[in-house]
């Protein structure tokens, strides 16, 4: 599994006009808000070729409420749930997971959280 063009195929089936700060794993220290954090390590092979991939994102805000994350993961959720996408190297499809809004010790960021389960099929390796 290559995860450098795993993690180049989502960036590409999420981009969003609105949030054009997408991170792998973890944001700059000097991020500018609002931002999304990917995480796809999770992923396990059984079923190869499919790789069934755990898709986290974090949608990021400094805000007073949770309106604007919310607003975000709805982009999100109705551009990826239930919905397949291929490129020149990967074929997947997405299914929402979970979706929860998290507080944070410093109140004034707002995060939304979301998994998705996504089933990667490798064109070739």
């Amino acid at each position: 599994m290559n995860k450098e063009l795993l993690e180049k195929f989502i960036k590409s089936n999420i981009s969003l006009e609105e949030i054009p700060k997408v991170f792998n794993d973890r944001a700059l220290r000097d991020a500018e808000y609002p931002y999304i954090v990917l995480n796809s390590s999770k992923g396990n092979t059984t079923n190869y070729p499919r790789v069934d991939i755990e898709l986290e994102i974090d949608i990021w805000d400094k805000q007073s409420n949770f309106s604007s994350v919310n607003k975000i993961a709805d982009m999100i959720q109705n551009t990826l749930d239930r919905q397949s996408f291929t490129d020149d190297h990967i074929v997947g499809t997405y299914y929402l997971n979970t979706r929860n809004n998290m507080d944070d010790e410093d109140k004034t960021l707002k995060r939304n959280h979301m998994t998705f389960d996504v089933e990667i099929y490798f064109k070739e390796e």
